[in-house]
């Protein structure tokens, strides 16, 4: 069979630290703090008190709580008294420092930690200090925090995030709750004491070391991402973990050992290259290891608690599925796989990505996937499609870049919940098998061979549920539409930038409204008729479709649409 790829994906991908996301340097770029005029008196604050309440009473039914089982979230403090600020940028209280950026609106330090003393007296009377719970003081310019116990000897948690803090000392030792991201700490030692902690997050500093780590017995979550630690031994004495984040590091070991109660572990973006001791970690139900440099991993049991397995960007040249029989997501995406074995044991699987494997010929069983709702298969050597097993619960499918010429006749049968079709990147001249592909919703198509308008108008005729089209770069939408770009990173809804998959970028593809448009203004008269013309044909075969060629279907289109089909009716 002919293969597509001579070069390893992963050799491309498999980076130790990723430009975008790598160990920051923060003290070489500026903070970015909210400008703050030269009196902070004349902002407006919040000055929450909130009552105690018992779990079933009014005041707790109308508050909203995290989940009690999420590892992730911070403990819930009742009763609270928090000091905030309705802005973005909190309060601040006593023995502070400040950057000089901060500074220059003040005139001196001093005037500086007046100023935020009497804004915090102003907020929040001294004789609550002492009973004081929860401090949030984000994006403040500070540089250092020290003898907080002094002031608020009851503090259960604390915001730092945000700041361009080098030195922490004397804090509470009631803490609960730390969160310090986004700062410049190199090492622990302010943090080391807080025997009460429960909650860590000290992500995007430049922390070296963990060693030594404090008796933290009662530590839950520890998020440390984008920083600078070169070992994992440290974490092996925090028995308690539940949760831990260590993405975008230098770690390149990962040996396990006790941490029995760990049930998310992140270490993604490091340098790993072997990894023991997985079966010691029984509870242990979340797992990536993406972009590291790992050529083979090991079980020495099977663990069946695991459900989440992402192996993306290694070097991994086999997989044996019934090691992790209790799977309901498996990413192998860009390793050099020839073999992946037990698939026909993961009868949980809900999501298997198994796409770019440097082109080589995989031997991979799909046919007892009965559970499986989403396939990504793309950049596998696969040019028909011939034999395909019936996935009776798939409603997601992805085949691009597979040199794919046709679809089978029986497709829309061994389909039958298909709802959402990526076929980009291959050399399909006509799409009929999918017409009675009756609940797809969306449909791409990108960079085909689809030139026959009137038979492609016949199909979607039939497609009476289809909502999303994408065309272009094919023979009938040829000088339509302006070229299209590949972003190759995205913001994610947590603000952080992450690697896009190839077929999928189009569609993040920020500029295109703009640059469409700015084609479209350009395009001559002929032109911009044949491309409201193929539009209107598209938009009346699909009566539901709301975006065509990753352009909105708006109100006045279709309006125009119609005008343009009955003038066009008319004059024949």
């Amino acid at each position: 069979m002919p293969t597509m790829h001579t070069a390893s994906h992963a050799d491309n991908h498999a980076s130790w630290t990723p430009p975008w996301e790598g160990p920051p340097l923060p003290w070489l770029s500026s903070c970015p703090g909210i400008q703050l005029p030269p009196s902070t008196l004349s902002h407006q604050a919040k000055w929450h008190q909130l009552q105690q309440a018992s779990p079933l009473s009014a005041q707790t039914a109308t508050r909203r709580l995290p989940p009690t089982k999420s590892p992730a979230t911070p403990p819930v403090l009742s009763p609270q008294q928090v000091v905030s600020d309705p802005r973005t940028s909190p309060t601040s209280p006593l023995p502070f420092m400040f950057s000089r950026q901060h500074l220059t609106n003040f005139g001196s330090p001093q005037l500086a930690l007046d100023q935020f003393m009497a804004w915090i007296r102003h907020q929040a009377p001294e004789s609550f200090w002492s009973t004081l719970r929860v401090l949030d003081l984000r994006h403040h310019h500070l540089t250092s925090v020290h003898h907080l116990d002094s002031f608020f000897p009851a503090l259960e948690s604390l915001d730092l995030s945000h700041n361009e803090i080098q030195s922490i000392t004397c804090l509470p030792s009631t803490l609960r709750v730390l969160k310090a991201s986004s700062n410049r700490l190199t090492d622990i030692d302010g943090i080391r004491s807080l025997s009460k902690l429960e909650y860590l997050d000290v992500s995007g500093n430049a922390i070296g070391s963990f060693k030594g780590i404090g008796p933290w017995y009662h530590c839950k979550t520890l998020v440390a991402n984008n920083n600078k630690i070169d070992s994992f031994d440290p974490f092996q004495a925090l028995k308690g973990l539940v949760t831990l984040r260590l993405s975008s590091n230098n770690i390149d070991e990962l040996n396990l050992e006790a941490l029995y109660q760990l049930e998310t572990l992140d270490v993604s973006y490091n340098r790993i290259s072997m990894v023991n001791g997985l079966h010691h970690l029984h509870s242990l139900q979340y797992l990536n290891l993406d972009n590291n440099d790992i050529r083979m991993i090991a079980f020495d049991m099977p663990m069946r608690g695991l459900q989440t397995l992402r192996l993306n960007h290694n070097r991994l040249a086999y997989f044996d599925a019934r090691s992790v029989p209790q799977a309901r997501v498996l990413y192998l995406d860009n390793n050099q796989l020839t073999h992946v074995d037990g698939l026909d044991q993961l009868v949980d699987l809900i999501v298997l990505s198994i796409r770019d494997q440097s082109g080589q010929p995989l031997r991979i069983g799909l046919n007892d996937l009965h559970s499986t709702t989403k396939l990504y298969l793309s950049s596998l050597p696969i040019k028909q499609l011939y034999g395909l097993p019936c996935f009776e619960s798939l409603t997601y499918l992805e085949i691009c870049a597979t040199q794919l010429e046709e679809l089978p006749d029986d497709f829309a049968t061994r389909l039958p919940r298909l709802n959402v079709l990526y076929l980009n990147d291959n050399f399909l001249t006509h799409i009929a098998p999918l017409r009675h592909c009756r609940s797809l919703q969306k449909l791409v198509l990108l960079n085909n061979r689809l030139k026959d308008l009137g038979a492609l108008v016949k199909t979607l005729h039939c497609l009476s549920h289809l909502e999303i089209l994408d065309l272009r770069q094919n023979p009938l939408t040829h000088k339509l539409y302006p070229p299209i770009d590949y972003p190759k990173t995205y913001r994610s809804k947590h603000n952080r930038l992450q690697l896009l998959c190839r077929y999928l970028a189009p569609e993040h593809d920020t500029h295109w409204p703009s640059s469409d448009q700015h084609f479209y203004d350009r395009l001559p008269s002929h032109w911009r008729y044949r491309r409201k013309l193929y539009r209107a044909m598209l938009v009346r075969a699909c009566k539901r479709l709301t975006q065509l060629d990753q352009s909105p279907v708006t109100s006045t289109e279709l309006d125009s649409c119609q005008e343009l089909l009955a003038t066009l009716s008319s004059s024949n």
